[in-house]
C-alpha cells in the first residue's frame, strides 16, 4: 500500500491510487496529493531506477480512475523535481511545440483585446467562454483556479477544441466530474495529457482502458444500492471494483505485514480521509469472497483492536465503517473470543448508557448485530459478560429504531438457549411486605420487554413475542411474572395508594396516581393484536409454555382462556391452529403423571377399557350426527376435553356474566368462546345449565328487542346465542333444563310477551340439538306447555311464530318416534295459530315459498306467521310420511270437537276460520262424504241471516259475505259426494241471503233523506254497496250449486215458491252480473226440471221476466235471457206443446231483435234455434 513516508519499497500502483480516490468519495483529493509527492521523492531518490511510468502518467491515471479528481487540488509543477519528468520523443510533439506555443501567444493577445471590448458589449456567457479557450492554451492551472469561479458544461471544452483546430492532441481523459474540493470542471488533465504521445507505459492494462472501466464502474456504483437482512442502509457493491490494494497483496508474505502495518498507521491517523481510506481497503478485503481465511484471521488479529477503537470515532461515517468492518469480519472469522473483554465494555459505554453515547440509530443497529454475531460465535464465554449484556438489551430494548428491539429480541432467544443458568441468576433483591424477594434476571428482561410488546410495528411485536416465550420457559417458577403479564391481583384486596389521592411514599420519594404506569394485560393485547401473525406467534408461545413450563399446572387456569380465544379467530387458518395446539395439549394431559386420581381413573376406563356411560355414548353419537363450525370437523380427543373440563367452573361465570354486557362485540365474543367451551366440555356443563339458561334467555330478550330497533348486530348475536343453546342441548337431558324454561313458556313467572318469545326459542334451540331418544319422553310435557290459552290468547305474531317453530323443531327432532297423539296435539297447536293469522288479515294458508330466505322468521307480521305454520305442518306430517291434506283430513273431525267451542265463544268469525284454514289446505282425493257433511253442517249453521231483535249492521253483512265466499269456493266441484239434504239446506239459505240482501238494499234506497250529512251518506252507500255484493255472491254460490249433479235435489216442490221469488227479484236488481246470473239460474232450473210438469204458475212467471230481459241494455244479460228462453220452450215442447199466443210473442220479439243492427252473432244463432222450437 501507499504511505507519505519516502522510504517505500515499490513505487505506488496507479491502479491502487485509482481506487484509493473510488473507496474515499469526496475525500479522494487529499489521498491523491499524498501519491503525488510520493511518487516525486521516489523518482528523485532512485535515478538508477527509473519508474516504468512518468509523472504525467500518474496524473493521467489518477484523473481517469477517479470522477472526483482534480489537478488544481495537486501541488505546483515547480514542486515536481526536474527528473521526475518524462522527455517527450515523440516526433509529432516536437514538430507542433514551436507552432504552438507562437499560436497560443497570438491567440492570447487576441482575447486579451476582445477581453475589453466584450466586457462593455457582449454579455457574461459569451466573455467567460472566450477566457476559458484562451486559458486552455496557455498552461496556467493556478491562474485558472483564481479565475474561473463558474462551473461550466463539458460542451464547453469540445467547442474550445473545435475553435482551436484539430491540430492539438486530443485530450488523454477529459474530467467529466466536478473536484469534491473547488466543486468544477478542469482542464488540467487535458494538458497533462499532451506530453504522453505514443509511449508505451508499463502497467497491467492500458490507461485509457483503465479510465473508460472505471468510469463505467463509478457510475454503475452510484446507481447499485445493496439492502442487508438486518439493516437498510446503503453502499455500493465492493464486488463490482477490480482493485488490488490488500487483495493484492495477499500472495507477498514479505509485503504482507508493513501494509497492515500502514493500514493501522492510517486507522490511528488524525485526518479523516486517510481513516476513511483504510476502512474503504479493509473492506473491500473482507468482502471479496476470494480472499484466503488465513489472511483474514491474520488480519483481524491486527486490526480487530483499531476497529473497535474507532467505536469512539467523532465521525460518523468512520463509526459506520468501521462497525461494518466488524462484522464483515465476524461473520468469516471463528476466533473472537479474544475481542470480547474490549468490544463488550465499548459496547456497553456506546450504548447502555443514559442518554446513550451513540446517537445515531443506524450505529445503534450495528453494535446490536455485532453482540448478536459474538453471542453467536461464543455462546459459552458470553456467560461472563452478562451484567454488560443484561445492560446493552435492556437499553435496546427501550431504543426508537425498530431494528434495534428486533436483534435485541433475537439475542435474548439465543440467550436463553445458551445461557440459561445465567439467565436465572438473581441481579437483586426487592423490599417487599413478605420481605426481600430476589428478582431474576430473566424477569428483569421481561419488564424490559413489556414495552417492545405494544411496539407499533407488527414485526417488532411479533419477535417480541418469540423473545417473551423464551424468557419465561427460562424460570422454573414463574408465578409472579405471570400474574404481572395478565395484570392480577386479588379480588378482595385494594392497593394502598388508591386510598390517597395527594400519593405515597415509596423508596424514598412521594408517588402520585397519576404518575404511575397503569397495569396492562399484556397476554390480552396479544391475542387480540389486529395482526394475524402476531396471534398466530402467540398462539404457539402459549402452547410451548403450556406443554414445557415446569410449573404449567399453576399456570394453566390463567393461560387457557387466552389459548381458546384462538377459536374464536376470524382468520381460519389460525382457528385450525388453535384447535392443533389444543390437541397437543390434551396429548400431553393425557401422558402427565401427575394427573389426580379422576382423570387417571377416566383415562383408563376409557382408553383402556372403553367404558362408556350413557352420557358419554350420547355425546359420540351427536359428534357423528351433528354438524359443528369449523374447526370442530371431528370431536377433541379426550385429554383436551379433560383440560377445558377441568378450569370450565372458572370460566363459566365470567362468560355467563359478560353475554348480557352493555358492549355487542363483548357479548358476541362470550357467546362465541362459550360455545367452544360446551363442545370441549360436553355433558360435565350440567352443573352451570342453570346460570347459562338464565344468560340466555337474557341475551335472548335483548336481541329480539334491539331487531326490533334495527340494530343490524343484534341478529348476528342471536344467532351465536342460539348456537350455544343448541349445543347444551346435544349434550344435556331434557329434564335439565325444562323446569327452568316451561314456566316462562306458560307464564307463570313472567308474563311479559318478549320475555316468553325468548324462553320459547331456547326451548325450540335446546331442542334442535337434543337427540330423539332423550326428547321423546318428555314431548307431552312441552306440547303441554306450548298449548296454554295464556299463548293461544295471545294477539302478538312473534310469540305464535316462536310457538309455531318450536313445534316443528319438536317434530323434526323426534321423527319418526313422534307418537300420533303427540302429532295431532302439535297439530292442533299449529291449526289454532293459522286460525288466528286467517282473523287478523292473512288468509293466505298455501302456495307460500320453498326455501325460508325470502321471509323473516323473527318480523312481527302475520305473513310470516302463516308461513310457520306451513313449514311445521310440513314437519309434523312427515313424521307419519304423509303429506298435510292427509294429516288435516285425519283429524278433521277431532279438531272441529276441540276447536270450535272455543272459538264460538270468540265469535262466528273464528268458526269461518278453522273451516277456511282446515278445507283450504286438503287435497281433493282427501275430501270424503263424512268431511263434507260436517263441514255443510257447519255452514248451514253459519249462513243464517241476521236475528230481527238485534238491527242489520255492516258486521253481519260482511261475515255472510265472508260465508258465502267459502261457500262458493265448497261447492264449485260438482263431483264432490255433498250429502243431498245438507246440500238442498245450503242452497235454500244461499237464495235467502240473496233474497235479504236485495230487500234490505232495497228499504235503505227508499228510506234516504236529503238532509243527511255527507259522511253518513257515504256510509249508507258503502252498505248498500257490501249488500249488493252479498247479495250477487250469494245468487252465484247458488248457481255454482244448482250445476251440480245434484240439482235435482235442489228444486223440489217445497222450495220452487223461494227459488221463484229470488229469480224475480233478481232479475229485476240494478246489477247487471245479478240480472245476468238470475238468468242463468233460471236456465239451471229449466234443465234440472225438464221432467216435473206441474211448474206451469212458476214457468210462466220465468217467462214473463226472460221476455223482459230479452230488451237488456247489457248484451251478457240479454244473451243469458235467450239461452234461458231456450231451456224454458225446450221444457215446454217436450211436456205438451207451447201456447200460441206464447209462440206468436217469441216470434215478435226475435224479430224485432233479428232486426237490430247491432245484434251479436251468439244471439243470432239463438234467436235461429228459437224459431226452429216454435216451428
Amino acid at each position: 500500500m501507499c504511505s507519505s513516508s519516502s522510504s517505500s519499497s515499490a513505487p505506488p500502483d496507479p491502479v491502487l491510487l485509482g481506487s484509493s480516490c473510488f473507496c474515499a468519495h469526496t475525500h479522494a483529493h487529499t489521498h491523491a496529493h499524498d501519491l503525488a509527492h510520493d511518487l516525486a521523492a521516489h523518482a528523485h531518490a532512485d535515478s538508477s531506477s527509473p519508474p516504468s511510468f512518468s509523472c504525467p502518467d500518474v496524473l493521467a491515471a489518477a484523473a481517469s480512475s477517479c470522477p472526483f479528481f482534480c489537478f488544481s487540488c495537486l501541488p505546483t509543477p515547480a514542486r515536481i523535481p526536474a527528473s521526475a519528468a518524462t522527455p517527450v520523443t515523440n516526433a509529432a510533439a516536437a514538430v507542433y511545440a514551436p507552432a504552438l506555443m507562437i499560436l497560443q501567444l497570438m491567440l492570447l493577445l487576441l482575447l486579451l483585446l476582445l477581453v475589453l471590448y466584450l466586457y462593455m458589449n457582449l454579455n457574461s456567457l459569451l466573455l467567460f467562454l472566450l477566457l476559458h479557450l484562451l486559458l486552455s492554451c496557455v498552461w496556467f492551472p493556478r491562474l485558472e483556479i483564481r479565475l474561473l469561479r463558474l462551473r461550466l458544461r463539458p460542451g464547453i471544452f469540445y467547442l474550445s477544441r473545435v475553435l482551436l483546430g484539430s491540430t492539438l492532441p486530443a485530450p488523454y481523459a477529459i474530467a467529466r466530474d466536478a473536484c469534491c474540493r473547488c466543486r468544477r470542471y478542469s482542464l488540467c488533465c487535458y494538458l497533462c495529457g499532451m506530453g504522453m504521445g505514443t509511449e508505451t507505459f508499463n502497467l497491467q492494462m492500458d490507461l485509457g482502458a483503465l479510465s473508460q472501466l472505471m468510469g463505467k464502474v463509478s457510475n454503475e456504483g452510484r446507481e447499485r444500492i445493496v439492502e442487508t437482512a438486518e439493516l437498510k442502509s446503503s453502499f455500493v457493491d465492493p464486488k463490482a471494483i477490480s482493485g488490488r490494494g490488500l487483495m493484492g497483496l495477499v500472495h507477498r508474505e514479505a509485503e504482507d505485514v508493513e501494509s497492515l502495518q500502514r493500514e493501522i498507521s492510517f486507522l490511528a491517523s488524525e485526518e479523516m480521509g486517510k481513516r476513511r481510506a483504510a476502512l474503504g481497503r479493509i473492506s473491500l478485503l473482507v468482502r471479496n469472497d476470494d480472499t484466503p481465511l488465513v489472511v483474514l484471521d491474520k488480519v483481524w488479529k491486527e486490526l480487530s483492536i483499531e476497529l473497535i477503537k474507532l467505536m469512539a470515532d467523532p465521525v460518523e461515517r468512520i463509526r459506520d465503517m468501521a462497525m461494518r468492518c466488524l462484522l464483515s469480519f465476524l461473520d468469516k472469522v471463528t476466533s473472537v473470543s479474544s475481542v470480547l473483554p474490549i468490544v463488550i465494555p465499548c459496547m456497553v459505554y456506546r450504548v447502555a448508557t443514559s442518554p446513550a453515547e451513540e446517537s445515531s440509530e443506524e450505529i445503534r443497529l450495528l453494535l446490536v448485530l455485532i453482540l448478536g454475531r459474538l453471542v453467536a460465535l461464543c455462546p459459552k464465554v458470553v456467560g461472563q459478560y452478562m451484567d454488560a449484556i443484561h445492560s446493552i438489551l435492556h437499553a435496546s430494548l427501550q431504543d426508537s429504531h425498530p431494528a434495534v428491539r428486533k436483534e435485541a429480541c433475537s439475542i435474548l432467544v439465543s440467550l436463553c438457549s445458551c445461557q440459561k443458568e445465567s439467565m436465572k441468576m438473581v441481579v437483586r433483591y426487592e423490599e417487599t411486605r413478605a420481605g426481600a424477594e430476589p428478582r431474576y434476571r430473566y424477569g428483569e428482561l421481561i419488564d424490559s420487554l413489556k414495552s417492545t410488546l405494544r411496539h407499533k410495528h407488527s414485526s417488532v411485536r411479533k419477535v417480541a413475542v418469540t423473545a417473551l416465550g423464551s424468557l419465561l420457559l427460562v424460570g422454573d417458577k414463574n408465578v409472579t411474572l405471570v400474574e404481572d403479564l395478565v395484570a392480577w391481583q386479588l379480588p378482595n384486596v385494594i392497593p394502598v395508594w388508591q386510598f390517597f389521592s395527594g400519593g405515597v411514599w415509596e423508596e424514598g420519594k412521594l408517588v402520585k396516581p397519576e404518575e404511575r404506569q397503569p397495569r396492562h394485560n399484556f397476554l390480552a393485547l396479544l391475542a387480540s393484536d389486529p395482526s394475524a401473525k402476531v396471534r398466530e406467534n402467540f398462539i404457539s408461545v402459549l402452547i410451548d409454555w403450556m406443554t414445557r413450563l415446569n410449573d404449567r399446572w399453576d399456570h394453566e387456569s390463567r393461560l387457557l382462556p387466552y389459548l381458546l380465544n384462538g377459536l374464536c379467530d376470524p382468520c381460519p387458518p389460525l382457528r385450525m391452529a388453535t384447535f392443533e395446539a389444543m390437541e397437543r395439549l390434551g396429548e400431553t394431559h393425557e401422558n402427565e403423571r401427575e394427573n389426580n386420581e379422576r382423570d387417571k381413573q377416566e383415562l383408563r376406563d376409557f382408553l383402556e377399557y372403553g367404558h362408556k356411560t350413557p352420557s358419554e355414548q350420547n355425546a359420540t353419537e351427536r359428534w357423528r350426527s351433528c354438524k359443528h363450525e369449523p374447526p370442530f370437523t371431528r370431536r377433541p380427543r379426550l385429554g383436551a376435553r379433560m383440560v377445558v373440563r377441568n378450569n370450565f367452573r372458572r370460566l363459566c361465570p365470567t362468560l355467563v356474566r359478560e353475554l348480557n354486557d352493555w358492549q355487542p362485540k363483548t357479548r358476541s365474543m362470550a357467546a362465541q368462546l362459550l360455545y367452544y367451551l360446551v363442545l370441549y366440555t360436553e355433558y360435565w356443563v350440567t352443573n352451570d345449565v342453570r346460570a347459562m339458561v338464565e344468560s340466555f334467555t337474557k341475551c335472548c330478550f335483548r336481541s329480539l328487542a334491539e331487531m326490533e330497533e334495527g340494530d343490524p348486530e343484534a341478529r348476528l348475536l342471536l344467532r351465536q346465542i342460539l348456537l350455544c343453546a343448541r349445543t347444551v342441548g346435544e349434550f344435556i337431558d331434557p329434564s335439565v333444563y325444562m323446569p327452568l324454561l316451561l314456566p316462562t313458556v306458560r307464564g307463570e313467572t313472567d308474563l311479559d310477551v318478549h320475555r316468553r318469545c325468548a324462553a320459547v326459542e331456547i326451548l325450540r334451540a335446546m331442542c334442535e340439538g337434543c337427540s330423539s331418544s332423550w326428547l321423546v319422553p318428555h314431548v307431552s310435557t312441552m306440547i303441554a306447555a306450548l298449548d296454554c290459552s295464556s299463548i293461544s290468547e295471545s294477539r302478538d305474531p312473534r310469540l305464535s311464530s316462536q310457538l309455531v317453530r318450536c313445534s316443528q323443531q319438536l317434530a323434526e327432532s323426534c321423527g319418526e318416534k313422534l307418537d300420533e297423539e303427540s302429532r295431532r296435539q302439535m297439530t292442533q297447536i299449529v291449526v289454532s295459530v293459522q286460525v288466528k293469522a286467517w282473523c287478523f288479515g292473512q288468509k293466505q294458508v298455501t302456495d307460500f315459498p320453498a326455501s325460508s330466505e325470502e321471509l323473516d322468521k323473527y318480523a312481527r307480521d302475520w305473513r310470516s306467521v302463516q308461513f310457520s305454520c306451513h313449514q311445521a305442518l310440513r314437519a309434523i306430517a312427515s313424521t307419519a310420511c304423509s303429506s298435510i291434506s292427509s294429516l288435516l283430513s285425519d283429524h278433521f273431525s277431532s279438531f272441529l270437537e276441540t276447536l270450535m267451542p272455543g272459538l264460538t265463544r270468540l265469535s262466528c268469525l273464528h268458526e269461518l276460520a278453522l273451516l277456511e284454514v282446515l278445507y283450504r289446505q286438503l287435497d281433493e282425493e282427501d275430501v270424503s262424504q263424512p268431511l263434507l257433511q260436517l263441514l255443510l253442517a257447519e255452514l248451514v249453521r253459519l249462513v243464517q241471516l241476521p236475528s230481527s231483535s238485534s238491527p242489520s249492521s255492516s258486521s253481519s253483512s260482511s261475515f255472510l259475505l265472508e260465508c258465502i265466499i267459502f261457500v262458493n269456493f265448497v261447492v264449485q266441484d260438482p263431483s264432490l259426494p255433498f250429502p243431498p239434504q245438507l246440500f238442498k239446506q245450503l242452497f235454500l239459505a244461499l237464495l235467502r241471503v240473496a233474497l235479504w240482501a236485495r230487500q234490505t238494499t232495497s228499504a235503505e234506497r227508499g228510506e234516504e233523506q236529503e238532509g243527511e250529512e255527507q259522511a253518513e251518506r257515504k256510509k249508507v252507500e258503502d252498505e248498500r254497496a257490501e249488500r249488493a255484493l252479498l247479495c250477487q255472491t250469494a245468487l252465484e254460490a247458488a248457481y255454482m250449486a244448482s250445476a251440480g249433479e245434484q240439482a235435482e235435489v235442489l228444486f223440489e216442490e217445497e222450495a220452487m215458491k223461494l227459488v221463484g221469488d229470488t229469480l224475480c227479484a233478481m232479475m229485476e236488481e240494478e246489477n247487471a252480473k245479478t240480472r245476468e246470473l238470475a238468468c242463468y239460474l233460471t236456465q239451471n232450473v229449466m234443465i234440472a226440471t225438464k221432467n216435473q210438469r206441474d211448474m206451469l204458475e212458476f214457468e210462466e212467471e220465468m217467462r214473463k221476466q226472460l221476455l223482459l230481459r230479452m230488451d237488456d241494455s247489457a248484451d251478457a244479460v240479454q244473451q243469458a235471457s235467450f239461452q234461458a228462453m231456450e231451456s224454458l220452450l225446450e221444457k215446454r215442447a217436450n211436456s205438451g206443446g207451447i201456447e200460441g199466443h206464447v209462440v206468436e210473442t217469441i216470434k215478435k220479439k226475435i224479430s224485432q231483435t233479428l232486426e237490430e243492427p247491432q245484434v251479436s252473432d251468439d244471439i243470432a244463432e239463438i234467436c235461429r234455434r228459437l224459431m226452429e222450437i216454435c216451428q
